[in-house]
């Protein structure tokens, strides 16, 4: 331990005359932290024994890093779950819950998730939310719009661009934890059912959790379901490896900025008055699947 502590009093004093050193031709450096002098580890004092931890600050930049790299849009990338506006709805409350329990649970092994309903009730938050909170326990993950996807692949065809279509399906099929949102926003042809299937389906096959969200119903008996984007193949696909989340709401978007409450339950009430029939009800169907 002490030869340790001997190597950061030396590495700190480097790192001091290199900050002299660059001062005057590039400005100030950064400060460095107080505690580990830019080192990463503290030293703390347990019961008469040193032991080395990781500083707050390394914490915090690691966090930062995986954050960045999941490729989470900017509209969402603060997205958190205490952010998310709740307001007198069971459904709303019940989906919120269940993606809270599946982000505390990570990476404990557990079913993936397809958040299902009309746009602008939140489905893109809950799912930004999730990759947040993992992001803070120092799992990383990865965030991708499904139309995106495809056009990215599509792209790899042309001879100048660089990039090979297996360096983005291996990034998605590896990925300890993966967001595929918007699901059935265009209609698949059938090579982008291809490429969705062999991403989910490789996902499963590893057991690494998926969580998907959609506009359009999930079950292959409704009408304008989400069977008629997809197909049959990836829609079976996604009730065999998901828990199905299925809710309804205010839109957000029709709210204006940061709407509270009150606002999003009045949007509510109109909503539930201006529909026909009785107002779809949240299911959560943990489907009967093949033990792999």
């Amino acid at each position: 331990m002490q030869s340790f502590q001997h190597s950061r009093a030396r590495l700190g004093e480097r790192i001091r005359r290199l900050r002299e050193a660059t001062a005057a031709t590039r400005g100030p450096a950064p400060e460095i932290c107080a505690d580990c002098q830019g080192t990463g580890w503290v030293i703390r004092n347990q019961d008469g024994v040193s032991r080395a931890s990781r500083c707050e600050c390394w914490i915090r930049e690691k966090i930062g890093k995986l954050r960045q790299s999941a490729g989470i849009p900017i509209r969402y990338a603060r997205c958190t779950f205490d952010g998310f506006t709740v307001y007198p709805n069971e459904d709303l409350e019940r989906a919120l819950r269940r993606a809270r329990e599946f982000a505390d649970r990570f990476p404990v092994r557990q079913n993936s998730l397809l958040l299902a309903g009309p746009s602008g009730i939140g489905k893109t938050h809950l799912a930004a939310a999730i990759l947040n909170e993992c992001a803070g326990k120092g799992i990383g993950g990865v965030y991708c719009e499904s139309a995106t996807l495809l056009t990215r692949l599509r792209s790899t065809y042309d001879k100048n661009s660089g990039t090979q279509d297996t360096d983005i399906l291996r990034r998605l099929t590896n990925a300890d934890l993966l967001v595929l949102d918007d699901l059935g926003g265009e209609q698949l042809t059938r090579w982008g059912q291809n490429m969705l299937h062999m991403v989910l389906n490789s996902r499963y096959n590893q057991d690494l959790a998926t969580v998907c969200t959609t506009r359009l119903p999930p079950s292959p008996h409704e009408r304008d379901s989400l069977l008629f984007e997809i197909g049959g193949r990836l829609l079976s696909m996604l009730h065999q490896m998901c828990d199905v989340v299925e809710f309804d709401g205010a839109d957000y978007r029709h709210a204006g900025e940061h709407p509270d409450a009150d606002t999003l339950e009045t949007l509510w009430d109109e909503r539930r008055r201006r529909t026909v029939g009785p107002t779809p009800q949240a299911r959560f169907v943990p489907e009967q699947r093949l033990q792999p």
